[in-house]
């Protein structure tokens, strides 16, 4: 896959894993979180480009997208302020329901690895 099919890819899965933390098809967001994290996986392996995608990602309107992309930049240490920042914003949106959960665990997560 190249970069911009990876970062297509990413914004897809992660939009569905968000559509279904509402929706309840804990299924198909179980199979979205899979291929997130293998694309994860691959955009922290890579580099040249793992940077830019994260770069792309970080711009995206989508809290789902904003999540798994900020747990990912503080997990590369790229960004790492920019994305903590950002899960702080979204944890305390009150609009943003099971996402603002979401975006909280995520910091949580950070602060027990402190990657």
């Amino acid at each position: 896959m190249n970069t911009e099919e990876i970062i297509q890819s990413f914004i897809k899965y992660a939009t569905i894993h968000d559509e279904t933390q509402h929706s309840g098809n804990f299924r198909k967001g179980n199979k979205s979180a899979d291929l997130l994290f293998a694309l994860s996986d691959q955009i922290h392996a890579d580099n040249d480009n793992g940077p830019e995608i994260i770069d792309q990602l970080l711009e995206q309107k989508n809290p789902g997208v904003l999540i798994w992309a900020s747990g990912l930049a503080i997990e590369m240490n790229y960004r790492k302020k920019d994305a903590i920042h950002i899960l702080k914003d979204l944890s305390s949106n009150q609009e943003l329901g099971i996402q603002r959960h979401n975006a909280e665990m995520s910091l949580t997560e950070y602060k027990k690895k402190r990657y």
